[in-house]
């Protein structure tokens, strides 16, 4: 199955287990233990291009980018075209909707996030809706989206789900353990479910 885990700069990176393809967001170069794709949207000038090519020679990953460099740093270019074209939708609010975007286009059948924890108490309360956006787009295409326990995304902020269920609610938990159990077994990850 083709999988890859989209490694975020968030304080759960530290659980990569690296024992899949790995892309990497922006800087996360710097404490990567390897990198098979690095992704930049944001302008050139948050970045070295001495250090981009020190990671370069490093890893031996590819860099994605939303444009050229200035200072002549080899990137592939980010397909924005086609990715438009084919999820009809504008929605990035950053660099890691762009990566489950680019992996959904890319036929990948499993995402793994690591480091994707958007804690809503920072800048990233502005980005969350992107990137759950883009994991319910990918189960909606049956890919399977695996998230750490300790991030915000995708989750409710109990943890739990919204509502009374009454006479329900130990099957429903019956029923969501069985998921989970379902999930853990698949990869040894936390369903963001």
């Amino acid at each position: 199955m083709k999988e890859v885990i989209i490694l975020g700069r968030g304080p759960t990176m530290i659980d990569c287990p690296y024992d899949a393809e790995v892309w990497a967001v922006n800087d996360g170069y710097l404490t990567s233990k390897r990198i098979d794709k690095l992704f930049l949207t944001d302008v050139w000038s948050e970045f070295s291009v001495d250090d981009l090519n020190d990671a370069k020679a490093k890893f031996g990953c590819e860099i994605i980018a939303s444009c050229p460099s200035l200072d002549g740093l080899a990137v592939t270019l980010y397909p924005i075209e086609e990715i438009l074209q084919k999820f009809k939708t504008r929605f990035f609010t950053n660099t890691i909707c762009y990566m489950i975007a680019y992996a959904l286009h890319k036929g990948y059948k499993r995402i793994r996030l690591y480091g994707v924890d958007m804690m809503t108490h920072t800048a990233y309360i502005h980005e969350k809706g992107g990137v759950e956006f883009w994991m319910g787009v990918a189960l909606g295409m049956g890919v399977e989206v695996f998230n750490t326990k300790g991030s915000a995304t995708g989750k409710t902020i109990t943890g739990k789900l919204y509502g009374e269920w009454g006479d329900r609610t130990e099957k429903i938990g019956e029923l969501l353990r069985g998921i989970q159990a379902e999930n853990h077994g698949n990869t040894g990850g936390k369903s963001w479910q």
